[in-house]
């Protein structure tokens, strides 16, 4: 009936049938939702909360799926939810301080992480919620993105590719970006920026909902860290007449001497295209490498072809040109949720306060420059 009474009498009735009741929590969760938004609206969020906390302890301790139908529930209740109104605002900050949107442990979690951080963006944009959603944040980056998480998942995923793609050899080409040389070279010393009250907090980072404490971090001679996400759109780039022209100067003689079948000059043709994208890890990986500085690529609700692995997360340096060749061939993130990440968490949870973070359109820009820059006679 969607009524304070009825809900109030359901949960009266699972609580006192205790494990009598358990084989059944799945089914009882899957219609909280709607219930609850009706009775909010009513205004009666204080007795739906007390209610919750009495169902709580019996939904979790059964196993993984209950406890993750309950997280659902909140953030079903939550997601479209007019935080304008003051029963909602005030069941957000309850639900918020009782973990019950902290980052889960298990399987099903990776499938609604994206709307998990999606929700905790808005929930932050609320002066009253701001510092418990800050804190949740700060968790959901901890879990997804530590470094190494799913290294056993990558190196996997990296064998089958050396399995099937074998080993390429790139010549040296002389391409660069001024734009990423420029960013990565670390100037003699920069504030990098925290949500830890420490001296006098920027104003406007604080109005843009930024960490503004600044933190003075030193790096004379050195270079940044870099931490990448996604890769670049070729399609925005030159690369196809890069490898026309690198297809004619390494085959153009071979064409002459002897007939080749279509499937032949089609896998030429991309055998080209695959040098160049080696050729442009190479120069990232070699760069990000000199005067100490170091390469975290992390992805985001990713499917990662070699495993048909779906909604994956994780952070994992690349030993090598070859290995981050193959997280940009075979890592597919979310575009959307990369965008929507931010980069002082990202720093924050690698440990890496003046780190520099490309995404998809930085990486498009430097790819732009080296193929515009790099000869391939």
């Amino acid at each position: 009936k969607r009524d304070l009474i009825s809900f109030s009498l359901a949960v009266s009735i699972i609580v006192s049938l205790g494990k009598e009741a358990s084989g059944d929590y799945k089914k009882q969760l899957k219609p909280i939702s709607e219930p609850v938004k009706k009775i909010l609206s009513d205004g009666d969020e204080g007795q739906v909360i007390e209610q919750l906390k009495l169902l709580h302890p019996k939904i979790i301790n059964q196993d993984d799926l209950s406890a993750h139908y309950w997280f659902s529930s909140m953030i079903g209740i939550l997601k479209d939810s007019d935080l304008t109104r003051p029963s909602f605002n005030r069941f957000a900050l309850e639900v918020l301080k009782s973990g019950w949107l902290d980052p889960m442990l298990t399987d099903e979690y990776s499938i609604i992480c994206a709307q998990h951080h999606d929700l905790l963006v808005r929930l932050k944009s609320v002066d009253e919620l701001r510092v418990e959603a800050t804190h949740c944040l700060k968790k959901w980056y901890k879990q997804l993105f530590f470094r190494e998480k799913n290294t056993q998942l990558w190196q996997k995923a990296y064998e089958d590719f050396q399995r099937r793609e074998g080993t390429s050899f790139v010549d040296h080409y002389d391409g660069f970006s001024s734009f990423l040389e420029y960013e990565i070279t670390n100037r003699l010393l920069k504030n990098a920026w925290t949500d830890e009250p420490e001296g006098i907090p920027n104003i406007e980072r604080m109005l843009a909902q930024q960490p503004a404490f600044p933190r003075s971090v030193s790096g004379r001679g050195n270079h940044r860290p870099v931490i990448i996400l996604g890769k670049p759109s070729w399609k925005y780039t030159s690369i196809k007449k890069k490898a026309i022209e690198l297809f004619y100067n390494r085959y153009a003689q071979m064409l002459r001497r002897s007939g080749l079948e279509s499937g032949a000059l089609e896998y030429l043709e991309n055998k080209c295209l695959e040098l160049i994208k080696l050729a442009f890890s190479h120069y990232l990986y070699q760069l990000t490498h000199t005067k100490g500085g170091c390469l975290t690529y992390c992805w985001t609700e990713a499917f990662i072809d070699c495993c048909k692995e779906p909604h994956s997360y994780g952070a994992h340096d690349p030993s090598s040109p070859e290995e981050l060749y193959a997280m940009m061939s075979e890592i597919q993130s979310s575009e959307s949720l990369e965008n929507s990440l931010k980069d002082d968490y990202l720093r924050q949870v690698l440990n890496a306060d003046n780190a520099l973070v490309l995404k998809s359109r930085e990486l498009t820009t430097i790819a732009k420059e080296f193929l515009d820059s790099v000869d391939l006679v």
